[in-house]
């Protein structure tokens, strides 16, 4: 599996439009359902070992990585705006030094369901349903990306693209009428 320059992969990411309290309770309730699981298939001999093989300071934590995209494009410094005019989005990149474990926790999301690629973008979205298989069949994906001894490559899996490209889709989401 050959991989573009790290620097090369970014995503956007996106939320509706305006603060929707009962959506993000709803999609936060069922990150929390797929930690759970997510905790459980860590602990087995089967996956314990990822944390490792991935390169991780720690196991992934999709907890953690939801309630960041959450709050970032929340508070995004122009969400007021952006919001009266489209959408909340966002740029993220998935470089190894920066954002590594973020990448592969996104990853883990987006293969859940969590987030749903609509025209190029990874919007957030509720699961109908989360279970350990899905959970196990998420991470056994994340692993296939291995790549000899450099870890897991998340953004082989991800719609990724160049931070400029990123940045002004981000932009042109933010600023729809």
């Amino acid at each position: 599996m050959k991989v573009e320059t790290i620097e090369n992969h970014h995503i956007v990411m996106s939320m509706t439009p305006s603060p929707n309290c009962r959506l993000f309770a709803s999609w936060l309730q069922k990150v929390a359902e797929a930690d759970e699981f997510l905790f459980q298939m860590l602990s087995m001999p089967a996956f314990a070992d990822l944390k490792d093989a991935w390169h991780l300071i720690a196991p992934p934590d999709i907890q953690a990585a939801a309630v960041e995209v959450l709050c970032a494009l929340r508070t995004d410094k122009e969400w007021t705006f952006h919001a009266a005019n489209g959408g909340c989005a966002m740029s993220v990149g998935l470089d190894q030094a920066d954002n590594f474990q973020f990448g592969i926790e996104i990853a883990v999301l987006v293969q859940l369901g969590f987030f749903t690629l609509v025209d190029g973008r990874y919007h957030m979205s509720v699961p109908e349903a989360v279970t350990p298989e899905l959970v196990q069949a998420a991470l056994l994906k994340v692993a296939s990306t291995q790549v000899d001894d450099t870890g897991a490559q998340p953004q082989c899996l991800l719609h990724s693209m160049p931070e400029a490209e990123a940045e002004a889709k981000a932009m042109n989401l933010r600023n729809a009428a």
